[in-house]
């Protein structure tokens, strides 16, 4: 896949690894990861870097090591995936559209977006309020600023998207 924030193409050796570099690309407290970071003695299937701090990541359910090289290894197992099952699907139909969008979408639109979402409201209310042709701008907007944080859609993590998607403004 292609990652907005490290500006390169990214690449995953299997499902659940495509999984855990999607969650870190749309998760908006990542500010940079690395895939299959080359690190002697540990074999990470990522290493990123949060508003906490930087860890390693490694897709196992058996136990392993807490800290390396005094960054903390977080084991990342099937079932933890499998619970953000809804949210990476969602983000795998979404983020495409963001990145084939992004030198299109005018700051301009952005701030609509955001005055037109100022309390929870349908993506659908948000396209009748924005759109003049084709929807994708304003569905390509909405899904950047929910990638930024600037906007929320809690069921995106329980439900597939919609017309009906409940979008607001972060807190």
């Amino acid at each position: 896949m292609y990652s907005l924030k490290l500006g390169r193409r990214v690449t995953a050796f299997s499902r659940s690894q495509f999984e855990l570099l999607l969650n870190a690309e749309v998760n908006c407290c990542v500010t940079s990861y690395c895939e299959r970071p080359t690190v002697e003695g540990l074999a990470a299937d990522l290493w990123q870097q949060d508003e906490v701090g930087e860890s390693f990541a490694i897709l196992t359910e058996a136990e392993c090591v807490a800290r390396w090289m005094e960054v903390p290894v977080r084991r990342v197992s099937p079932a933890e995936l499998a619970a953000k099952r809804s949210w990476l699907s969602n983000w795998q139909c979404m983020l495409p559209v963001v990145i084939t969008t992004r030198d299109v979408v005018t700051r301009t639109l952005l701030r609509d977006i955001r005055r037109v979402v100022s309390e929870p409201i349908t993506l659908a209310h948000i396209e009748r309020e924005l759109v003049t042709g084709d929807p994708t701008l304003v569905r390509a907007g909405v899904f950047r600023l929910l990638l930024d944080g600037s906007l929320v859609a809690p069921a995106l993590h329980t439900e597939p998207l919609s017309l009906a998607t409940l979008i607001g403004p972060a807190s």
